[in-house]
């Protein structure tokens, strides 16, 4: 699939990114949005690239985007009118909420959707396919993100946490 993320935290998409790459997806990332009609987003380092959102099978979007003139409810209605799927994507349940009511076909919270992709729980094309199952999958990530059970998300949870730690390093300068 070709999947387009809007994710204006360099360690969070990056880490989204490499597991999906790994799943054999082609993976563009933007860090915010600066225009709606041309599609103008930013790229790391803050230039501007333009992108056709109906070029991608999936939209993987930021709730709150620092600095870009347009946040994920906004950018999700917009999208999801281009008949692309979306999913919302932020730690912050309400604006999960607005996403979905503006046309996500799922929301999930940034540290459930960094595990099950990196676990290989979370198969974009399930949004299309199965949005039951993929939901079903995602809700098991969630119930097992405490104590960690099953020995597949542990150790997803133990790579993605290692992998951010270096990460926001980098992105934070620690």
């Amino acid at each position: 699939m070709k999947i387009l993320i809007i994710e204006d935290s360099l360690s969070m998409a990056i880490t989204l990114s490499e597991a999906l790459e790994r799943q054999g997806h082609e993976v563009t990332w933007l860090t915010g949005v600066v225009t709606l009609t041309p599609f103008v987003g930013t790229v790391h380092g803050d230039k501007a690239r333009q992108v056709d959102p109906r070029q991608f099978d999936l939209l993987i979007e930021d709730g709150e985007l620092k600095g870009s003139p347009y946040q994920g409810e906004k950018i999700v209605e917009y999208v999801s009118a281009l008949n692309v799927a979306c999913i919302g994507n932020s730690t912050i349940p309400e604006v999960n909420q607005e996403m979905a009511q503006k046309g996500a076909l799922l929301v999930v919270r940034k540290p459930i959707l960094l595990a099950a992709a990196q676990a290989g729980f979370f198969q974009p094309e399930q949004v299309k396919s199965d949005l039951s199952g993929l939901t079903a999958k995602l809700n098991v990530v969630e119930e097992t993100a405490r104590d960690r059970t099953d020995p597949q998300l542990a150790r997803a949870w133990q790579e993605v946490e290692a992998r951010l730690k270096v990460l926001m390093k980098e992105e934070l300068g620690l």
